[in-house]
């Protein structure tokens, strides 16, 4: 609420929601003596026994009281007051606080200034136990008494006797509860009241509890007052009141509408509109609206239809009705549920299958159709809404003449089975396993340049610059952009890429940073074809700062296929003449991705091999030497620092770092440590110049000589290129690049033994994700073959080297399965042993070369990748290159006859039962034009997709394309333009893919659907930033105590799956707690005396949500595979949020973009007990699935809504 009140946002969606997955917490409660063993729950009773526990789900829309009367939102009540404390120290942790709570309730009574004798009705916190309810009794009483003298005037109860303690979600529960009553003017009972407790002495008390169902009477000042209590068991309290909302016009005594109200008749027709995501969904739509209208007469029509109009977000499936009256409506709808076939309701319902040609698209067309609703085209607008056109809906009525109604029918979610079964996830759907010993090996390379002057052909007709391509030149200031640009084709461009700044690793940060804001620009723009980009940079005195590039660009090319990098080196500062000769010359040689120009020669790289990986018999560490090492929390430190030990009796390690030592990794350290090895942490930053020389300056003085630096400092953020930020690349890039320049500075005067950089083979091979690591991996290679010059040259000492390593099994960047599955299946990559790791260490340095790439793994696999970054060269014998990547060959010959034999509707069943497999979405819900990511594609089954077409058809493929290539039409036809020489062989026989998936196929239960004629394009337009919902108010600045309207709400409880099914169970006084079903556990497996058994306990009661395994994961994006694995919390959430929404007469769509908040109440709900009991592998999104703060974080993701966004846990009060 001060969040509205302080204008920090507009709208707040709170609430709270306990499920109850595992028996677990159930044995901790009963074993802290907290449960009923009677399972009945009895507040305020003299028998009171203990508490109950239920299930729960509640969601309130909030809004400013002005705001919402503004806008004509339906207002279900209007909280006056609210505030919270804490009881600080008391006589236990879990023991309430009579004088905390009293404090609150005074306090908030008097900054409000809310006179007790106004409320009528106490929603009490009530929990049915001995110590509680008299402690809350007397502080109520306590507080009202500062106020008045009266007795018995306001009326006490509890939920918890009807539903159980809902946790989290008792709160919010209590407070619909207050809300429907309000609505309906009644006050229910409280059951379980036989004798009044002995210890609460009622009969001086201002409150009473009503055991009855009675009329809510007015209070003095004509309206209808609660307040609602909960207290947290570690001592938070919350105290809220909340009034009955009566209009302004009401209380004038004027009518609710104005004059110019709008009546559905023959002379003003009206438009129902709904939709759904499958045909039944939508005929189930329409059954709930009929049963709606039948039961609620006095509804008006236009305010109903409208409500649907704007509070709706529109779905593929769609049923459009222009009716004159209730009647004609209720006949339409009884036609369509009935099965009746006319032409004209089939002209009524469309599926939307794909997004094209839109009217709406245009302005022309957006004229069109705002003549439409001014003329009040009522078929025509229906029809194109039908073909998928947005319409403006608000403009068919005059201003105040309709308003928005609550508590409509919701949208109908697919009701779904997810909970964990027993499956073998271990190694994916269908992926192989591979024992990591299988053919692996390790070689070692050094990188090379060999001569490969340009065919003659090519000089003598060399070809234009491609129409697709971008030239980038880097610190070349005798070449004008501009002028070069002038003599490109039309589509090619030429920018500049300069730095102000004179250090070589800011400038090259700067490069970086500007060369992938150019590569997403060029990604943005969406080009049709291939596009070549060359990066030009001249051999200045620091070239090896600007020739990293390279990296940038191989990563990119990974990331986005349609790119084609290429880094030229030229000598000197060409003329512009001489420029644009070399990129014409090489731009037919785009396969070859790092050029140098030098000694008139044109160079390419390439590398050699080393098969040798014996240690030698010298090892570089020596007693008594002192070594610094960087990045010292990291995992490889830590090896490094057990090696050390391992060889030398005495040493002084030096670890430095950024981030402080836990206390597991000092103790880690001190356990490595022996007698004779001195180990230091230090927290310096290595990307700071002064602190590294203030280091290396103590570490001398103390330790009297320096003989050793280990470079291993990094930090990764998985991204691809095109969703990377500046601030974000330069993290990354600071601590290798700017690093090692601080290293080197300090240390130039110092008698070393050596200076390693640990690099990555990412520099040389390229890594999806990570363009910004390898750009700084790639820094630290040419940075040592730099400083090796140096070292010859007597500048500096020490041994220089660069170590590529690969991904080390116990190393400090660690990684998921599936990325480790992906380097396997891809490239052929291992995980490297530590024995292995330290083994080849010795040998890279036994080599004196300034860098070494390592390969691990299946090297023959790992060699055929490093070729596609140079095809034309060989490693080491001369491995054949492969086939240069763009073929010249006409579509009409070879590659169309190849083509011919791969169908695509083969290709189609393909890629639609694999897409199956992996989501496990039935294949018949699969629509190959419908994005991937609806059906709850993400980067982790993109992973999984591509290395099982790999593995199938001895593919190439990453993840990055399948986010360009968004459906499995796109993905098809790339394969077939593309792969029909590898898949041609394939599909001369049956096809293996598609035998082994569809033996395998998943079919859950899922809702079964029927064809309908395709007709228009889909429309799921979720605008990146809508019109902001709700404007400010100019009349009146809110102040701290400005009352909120609740506008919205939707709950699920107990026997109850509604708010209405709710309210009738209050009416009865219905007791919703009983056996806990064997569909949520088995509660017989633990019953028993917790005297005298282990984990037993004798309750057995609760009041439990049935059903709470039931999910649309499509509708909300997310594929059923993940599903499975997300917390019934997580799922319910999502769902209950989207009703509450609709309930307030709003479309989720029109809150994207907006700051609206989200404050849910929740704890862990077990749920990851039982994936752990069923033996289920831990997935990419285990971690998000489990997460109790990911839920409103989840919401707000998939509403796009950029508020506050918060998980609220201080028990039982967390959601009020």
């Amino acid at each position: 609420c001060q969040q509205l009140r302080n204008h920090d946002v507009d709208l707040a969606i709170a609430g709270g929601i306990t499920i109850y997955s595992h028996p677990g917490m159930l044995l901790s409660m009963r074993n802290a003596g907290m449960l009923s063993p009677t399972g009945v729950c009895r507040p305020f009773d003299h028998a009171a026994d203990g508490i109950v526990v239920g299930d729960g789900i509640g969601i309130v829309i909030l809004k400013r009281l002005q705001d919402a009367e503004r806008d004509a939102d339906p207002i279900y009540g209007v909280i006056q007051a609210s505030g919270t404390n804490q009881d600080g120290q008391t006589k236990g942790l879990t023991v309430p606080s009579f004088q905390s709570q009293s404090q609150l309730q005074e306090t908030i009574y008097r900054k409000h200034r809310i006179d007790p004798c106004d409320i009528q009705y106490v929603e009490a916190h009530g929990t049915g136990t001995k110590l509680g309810d008299p402690i809350e009794i007397h502080a109520l009483t306590h507080a009202f008494n500062k106020f008045t003298s009266k007795k018995r005037f306001c009326a006490i109860g509890s939920l918890k006797a009807n539903i159980g303690h809902a946790g989290a979600a008792a709160g919010v529960l209590g407070l619909i509860k207050v809300l429907v009553s309000l609505k309906q003017k009644q006050i229910p009972p409280s059951i379980h009241l036989s004798r009044e407790n002995e210890h609460i002495d009622f009969a001086n008390s201002p409150v009473y509890v009503n055991t009855a169902l009675k009329p809510w009477p007015l209070n003095a000042n004509g309206s209808r007052m609660a307040a609602i209590s909960s207290f947290g068991f570690s001592g938070t309290n919350a105290h809220l009141v909340i009034s009955e909302y009566v209009a302004k016009d009401q209380r004038a005594g004027a009518s609710p509408y104005p004059s110019v109200q709008i009546k559905i008749n023959e002379a003003t027709p009206g438009v129902l509109i709904l939709s759904a995501e499958c045909q039944e969904g939508l005929y189930l739509y329409a059954r709930k609206i009929r049963a709606f209208l039948q039961k609620h007469g006095e509804i008006n029509l236009a305010d109903l239809l409208y409500t649907f109009q704007v509070g709706r977000e529109s779905k593929s499936y769609r049923l459009a009705f222009v009716v004159t009256s209730k009647e004609m409506l209720l006949e339409q709808l009884e036609q369509l549920v009935a099965g009746d076939d006319t032409t004209y309701l089939k002209r009524c319902v469309r599926k939307i299958t794909k997004q094209e040609n839109f009217i709406g698209d245009t302005e022309e067309g957006q004229e069109f159709i705002q003549k439409l609703v001014q003329n009040k085209r009522l078929e025509k607008l229906a029809e194109l809404w039908l073909s998928g056109n947005p319409i403006p809906w608000e403009g068919l009525y005059p201003q105040g003449s309709v308003k928005r109604l609550a508590g409509l029918p919701t949208f109908p979610f697919a009701k779904e089975h997810y909970e964990i079964s027993q499956i073998d996830l271990l190694h994916g759907f269908g992926s192989r396993p591979f024992s990591p010993q299988e053919e692996t090996q390790t070689r070692l390379l050094i990188p090379s340049w060999v001569d490969v002057a340009i065919p003659r052909q090519s000089l003598e007709d060399p070809a234009p610059i491609r129409a697709s391509s971008l030239v980038l030149l880097c610190d070349l200031p005798s070449i004008l952009p501009s002028h070069l640009q002038a003599q490109m084709p039309p589509g090619g461009r030429c920018r500049s890429l300069s730095s102000s700044q004179s250090h070589r690793g800011l400038r090259f940060q700067d490069a970086v940073i500007q060369l992938i804001q150019e590569l997403q620009h060029l990604q943005q723009s969406k080009p049709a074809g291939p596009v070549l980009v060359q990066l030009v940079v001249a051999d200045s005195e620091q070239p090896y700062s600007l020739s990293a590039l390279a990296a940038v660009l191989r990563v990119a090319q990974q990331e986005y296929p349609k790119l084609r990098g290429q880094l030229i080196e030229v000598e000197g500062l060409p003329e512009e003449g001489e420029l644009l000769v070399t990129l014409r010359k090489n731009q037919r040689r785009s396969q070859e991705s790092h050029i140098r120009y030098s000694c008139g020669k044109r160079w390419v790289r390439g590398w050699q091999e080393h098969h040798d990986v014996t240690p030698p018999a010298k090892i570089p560490w020596k007693e008594g030497g002192c070594y610094l090492i960087t990045g010292g929390a990291g995992g490889l430190a830590r090896l490094l620092v057990q090696e050390i030990a391992r060889q030398v009796e005495t040493a002084s390690v030096i670890l430095c770092g950024r981030s402080v030592l836990s206390r597991e990794q000092c103790m880690q350290l001190e356990q490595e440590t022996s007698s004779g090895i001195r180990i230091d942490y230090q927290q310096v930053d290595v990307s700071d110049g002064p602190a590294v020389h203030a280091l290396i300056e103590r570490v001398v003085q103390q330790s009297g000589h320096l003989d050793g630096i280990i470079h291993a400092a990094g930090l990764i953020h998985n991204a691809r290129f095109f969703d990377k930020t500046p601030e974000e690349i330069q993290a990354v890039l600071s601590p290798k690049v700017m690093g090692v320049e601080h290293l080197d500075e300090v240390s130039r005067g110092l008698p070393l033994d050596f200076f390693i950089l640990c690099s990555s083979l990412s520099a040389v091979l390229g890594s999806i994700g990570f363009i910004d690591y390898a750009a700084a991996n790639a820094y630290l290679d040419a940075f040592a073959h730099a400083r090796q010059a140096l070292v010859l040259s007597g500048e500096r000492q020490g041994e220089t080297l660069s170590i590529n390593w690969p991904y080390w099994e116990a190393g400090g960047m660690q990684t998921d399965v599936s990325t480790i599955q992906m380097m396997r299946d891809l490239v052929g990559e291992e995980p490297m042993g530590t024995e292995t790791g330290i083994r080849t260490l010795y040998q890279a340095l036994a080599w004196r070369q300034a860098q070494v790439v390592v390969l691990h793994g299946q090297v023959e696999r790992i060699k055929q990748q490093l070729l596609c970054c140079s095809p034309d060269l060989p490693i080491g014998v001369g491995l054949a290159p492969p086939s240069p990547v763009e073929s010249t060959t006409d579509p009409g010959q070879k590659g169309g006859q190849e083509r011919s034999l791969v169908p695509m509707d083969r290709l189609r069943q393909i890629l639609t039962h694999l897409v199956s497999n992996i989501l496990k979405v039935r294949v018949e819900e699969i629509d190959s034009t419908i994005p991937l990511t609806e059906y709850g594609c993400d980067s982790i089954t993109f992973t999984q997709l591509a290395n099982r077409l790999n593995q199938t058809y001895q593919l190439n493929l990453t993840p990055p394309l399948f986010f360009e290539l968004s459906t499995i039409e796109l993905l098809a036809q790339h394969l077939q333009a593309n792969y029909a020489h590898i898949l041609a062989p394939h599909f001369a026989l049956a096809s293996p893919l598609a035998a082994r998936v569809t033996q395998k196929d998943f079919t859950p239960p899922l809702v079964k659907t029927e064809e309908v004629s395709p007709v228009a394009p889909v429309v799921r337009r979720r605008p990146l930033l809508a019109r902001s919902l709700i404007q400010g108010s100019e009349q009146q600045i809110p102040t701290a105590t400005s009352p909120i309207a609740i506008i919205g709400m939707s709950g699920l409880f107990p026997q109850a799956p509604d708010v209405q099914s709710f309210w009738h169970n209050l009416l009865e006084g219905k007791d919703c707690i009983g056996e806990i079903p064997a569909s949520r556990w088995d509660w017989q497996t633990s019953f028993g005396h917790p005297e005298t058994s282990v984990n037993a306990t004798n309750i057995k009661w609760a009041g439990v949500i049935e059903g709470v395994e039931m999910f649309d994961p499509l509708f909300f994006g997310i594929s059923p595979r993940e599903a499975e694995q997300m917390d019934p919390q997580q799922r319910l959430l999502m769902m209950y949020v989207w009703r509450a929404i609709e309930d307030a007469g709003y479309s989720a769509e029109s809150l994207s973009g907006t700051d609206t908040a989200v404050f849910v109440g929740t704890a862990s709900s077990g749920y990851a007990e039982l994936l752990s009991r069923a033996s289920v592998a831990i997935e990419g999104y285990s971690a998000t699935g489990l997460a109790p703060s990911v839920g409103p974080n989840r919401v707000s993701y998939f509403l796009n809504l950029h508020g506050p966004s918060e998980l609220i846990d201080t028990a039982c009060s967390s959601s009020l």
